[in-house]
């Protein structure tokens, strides 16, 4: 018989960060690097920004990247985003291949997915091509929040090319992104992992083998099993609810 975890984890995407990644930020915002690879914003808080991230990932191919929000202490109700309320509007991302000589090429995106969007402002709109509409996360805010770009072909990555990601938020009002970390994946269904919106640490458990975990590691893990079920199972009361509740109301319209 499988798993609780076999069957909820099957399919989990393994993710690596950029090598040497560099980020700079073109409307006066001030991007440090921290020791997990992420980017934190400071400083001025223009209106609008574009943060570019430049860097070779570890495998020569690559199907998808993802765009992890990150919350920090630093950063208004945690952020992920700089804006007063801890939103972000990202209205574009733009992909690119090569670096050697200058030379870049546009990378098409063919799909996207977020653990969450904001009603009105969805991931997909952050590569539609119109920068009036961007992709939020209001009002799940103080949380980490993931999006996957797919590539429309799978990218092979000749020796020296890098990839530039360009984040553009042209919102305004300072609605920018506070935190974030960038990471590529080769996988053919980089958005079918059942985990996208996991923590970090409960990734890294996944990765382990079972022996190989803490017992820390072990009840983390166990909590966390417990609290899907339990969400799971009220979730199937509430649709049972929901549907009984239709079925009376259609009883009663029928008598009337």
């Amino acid at each position: 018989a499988r798993t609780w975890e076999q069957e909820h984890t099957d399919g989990m995407v393994v993710w690596s960060k950029l090598i040497e990644s560099r980020a700079v930020a073109l409307g006066g915002s001030q991007l440090e690097k921290l020791e997990d690879g992420s980017w934190l914003a400071s400083g001025p808080t223009p209106e609008r920004e574009t943060y570019t991230i430049q860097g070779r990932p570890p495998t020569d191919r690559i199907s998808a990247v993802r765009i992890e929000l990150l919350p920090d202490a630093s950063l208004p109700a945690k952020g992920p985003g700089r804006a007063e309320n801890g939103n972000l509007h990202i209205n574009e991302v733009r992909c690119f291949v090569g670096g050697q000589e200058g030379r870049w090429s546009l990378l098409e995106l063919a799909d996207s997915k977020a653990d969450f969007d904001q009603t009105g402002w969805t991931l997909a709109m952050a590569h539609d091509g119109n920068p009036n509409s961007a992709w939020g996360i209001f009002p799940e805010i103080g949380k980490r929040h993931v999006g996957v770009l797919k590539f429309k072909t799978p990218l092979e990555l000749a020796e020296g090319d890098e990839i530039r990601i360009e984040i553009h938020q042209l919102h305004g009002g300072g609605h920018l992104v506070g935190r974030f970390g960038i990471a590529s994946c080769e996988v053919e269904q980089p958005l079918a992992d059942p985990t996208l919106g996991w923590e970090a640490s409960l990734r890294q458990i996944l990765a382990k083998p079972e022996q190989e975990r803490t017992e820390a590691e072990k009840v983390e893990w166990v909590a966390h099993a417990q609290r899907a079920m339990l969400e799971a199972t009220q979730d199937r009361k509430s649709t049972r609810l929901n549907s009984s509740h239709a079925n009376i109301s259609y009883a009663v319209f029928c008598l009337k």
